[in-house]
């Protein structure tokens, strides 16, 4: 705002870069100031700067040709503040510097604390200081500063002028109500401040230059008092009213041309209006003939879709019904196939059992004639072991009368020996029978005569001969028993294993027939059940497709039916619209 010759003391209104930033030629100056001031053996080392868009703006320029780190570069939030002018924040700058510099000088005092130098009072919330207030908030930060940077070069940015006078007044213990001598210009920089420099800045008396800033302020001061806080109009005020009023004029014609161009498009509008009525009533006239021909035409295609729709339905249902009829009698045919080849299968079991019945008759047959045969072997050989039996108890008889005979004409011949001899000289002579045979036993005395010993010889040998002719027809006789026996164990044990070789062959042929049996009637079984669900699925598909082409005939037809529908009503609501239309136009 100092480009606009504004006051502007408010810290608030002061960081607003719309009004308070530097412009291009500020920029520019500071740059040139920081190259050819600042560089050097006193160059910065800390800069702080005021939160005042200028300010900031100036800080961040210098550190950039410097070459600061950010951590060098601070903001002071409020101790760099300018003193605020309370009601006359924001009037023309020329007329109130000049003001408070005479005021200030005539009465703010030596310290800057007279309570007369204090502006008056504002309702926005600027404050109304006095010169005393500034030096106490530049006194602390300072202190600050000499505290916490000691050593450091500072570079203060102040955001006017007359703040780096106070402080120069300050360091060099001047009076306060002179500050205005000591101010800097815009873009101004004041370097090595020392309390020596900065009593040498001040002349004793001031200047003419001074002076008569003095008396013009003194004037301005007056006029400043003499206006009614309601009076004071700032210039920033002005031109939003000027632009207001701008904005209020440029309005006002924006409405009447508006005005004036709704007018004539009313205008324009009633007439298009009437044209479109009276094309819209010749529109309708034809739209509602045109219509009328569509409508019958199109009616009178649906007719004959529906009813070709129908032929077709009928013809599809006359054919649904000669399908279900054939299909009826392919399943009646593959019902009376089906029972036929359960009776072939029935016969064929039944021919099965008695195939096994005549085999099992055959074979009982077989196992009698076997029976039989053994039977009249066993009795075959019973008949001839009895015959062998009688014919050798025949020939032993035979035997043993006839030994009987010879023992007899034995004995007799000895009898008659020994009836020739004396009874001194007789032997003792004792006989026994066994087994129907006599036996003759001579014990001979030393006595005996050599006639008397060869007879006793004689009828021992006879007896002797006798005993093992016996013995041995009887060992003959068992072994034949015992022979016999073994020829008929031997022979009833193959009797036997015959019997049951052909007993296990029966039964394998029986258990061979009856698996082959088995398979073919479990392949028969699958066989039919394969056909059955074959055909059975076929059925199903079919009757399916037909539901299917039925249902999409019925959905179609409903379709066409409906559509029908539609395009009449959307015909009698198109010609009700041009009727309304004609009704509103009139």
């Amino acid at each position: 705002m100092l480009s606009q010759n504004i006051t502007a003391t408010n810290p608030l209104l002061l960081t607003n870069r719309n009004e308070n930033a530097l412009t291009p030629e500020g920029v520019e100056a500071v740059r040139r100031a920081a190259r050819k001031l600042l560089k050097g053996v006193d160059e910065p080392t800390l800069i702080e700067f005021s939160l005042a868009a200028s300010s900031i703006d100036t800080a961040k320029i210098v550190g950039s040709e410097l070459n600061m780190g950010n951590n060098r570069i601070r903001a002071e939030f409020t101790n760099l503040d300018p003193r605020a002018l309370g009601l006359w924040d924001g009037l023309d700058r020329s007329t109130v510097i000049d003001a408070v510099m005479a005021m200030d000088y005539d009465e703010a005092g030596e310290f800057g604390s007279g309570l007369i130098s204090r502006p008056p009072e504002n309702e926005d919330g600027t404050p109304h200081e006095v010169l005393n207030n500034q030096a106490i908030r530049l006194r602390q930060f300072i202190s600050v500063l000499e505290t916490s940077f000691s050593g450091d070069t500072i570079l203060l940015v102040f955001p006017d002028g007359i703040g780096p006078g106070v402080l120069t007044a300050m360091m060099g213990g001047l009076p306060l109500n002179r500050v205005h001598e000591l101010e800097l210009s815009p873009g101004e920089i004041r370097l090595n401040l020392t309390p020596e420099s900065a009593r040498a800045l001040l002349p004793s008396t001031p200047s003419k230059e001074s002076m008569e800033r003095i008396e013009r302020g003194r004037i301005e001061l007056k006029k400043l008092r003499a206006i009614a806080p309601e009076g004071f109009i700032r210039i920033t005020d002005e031109k939003l009213q000027s632009e207001f009023e701008n904005e209020q004029a440029r309005t006002s014609a924006e409405e009447k041309r508006k005005n004036m161009e709704k007018t004539a498009a009313v205008e324009e509008q009633k007439r298009l209006k009437e044209e479109q009525q009276r094309a819209a009533a010749a529109r309708a006239d034809e739209v509602a003939l045109a219509a009328k021909k569509e409508n019958d035409k199109l009616m009178e295609d649906q007719r004959r879709a529906a009813v070709a729709r129908a032929d077709e339905i009928a013809v599809a249902k006359e054919e649904n019904k000669r399908l279900a009829v054939a299909r009826a009698d392919e399943m009646a045919l593959a019902k009376k196939k089906d029972k036929r080849i359960k009776e072939e299968q029935r016969r064929a079991a039944a021919a099965r059992e008695n195939e096994m019945a005549l085999v099992e008759e055959q074979k009982n047959r077989v196992k009698d004639e076997q029976r039989r045969a053994a039977t009249a072997r066993g009795e075959e050989m019973a008949s001839a072991t009895k015959k062998k039996k009688e014919k050798a108890r025949a020939e032993k008889k035979l035997a043993i009368s006839t030994q009987a005979e010879r023992n007899r004409d034995t004995a007799a011949q000895t009898d008659k020996n020994w009836d020739t001899a004396s009874l001194e000289e007789e032997p003792f002579n004792y006989f026994a029978t066994a087994g129907g045979v006599t036996v003759a036993l001579a014990v001979a005395v030393d006595t005996s005569t050599e006639e008397d010993a060869s007879n006793e010889n004689d009828v021992g040998l006879a007896g002797n001969s006798e005993k093992e002719s016996f013995a041995t027809e009887k060992e003959l006789e068992r072994k034949r028993n015992s022979l016999e026996v073994e020829q008929k164990k031997a022979e009833e044990q193959r009797m036997k294993a015959k019997l049951a070789e052909e007993e296990r062959i029966a039964k394998e042929a029986e258990e061979k027939a009856r698996k082959v049996n088995e398979q073919k009637r479990l392949l028969e079984e699958e066989r039919k059940k394969s056909n059955l669900a074959e055909e059975k699925h076929l059925v199903e598909e079919e009757m399916r497709s037909k539901l299917a082409e039925d249902k999409r005939l019925a959905i179609e037809t409903e379709k066409l039916i409906r559509l029908a529908k539609e395009a009449e009503e959307e015909q009698t609501r198109q010609a009700e619209e041009e009727r309304m239309r004609l009704k509103l136009a009139e």
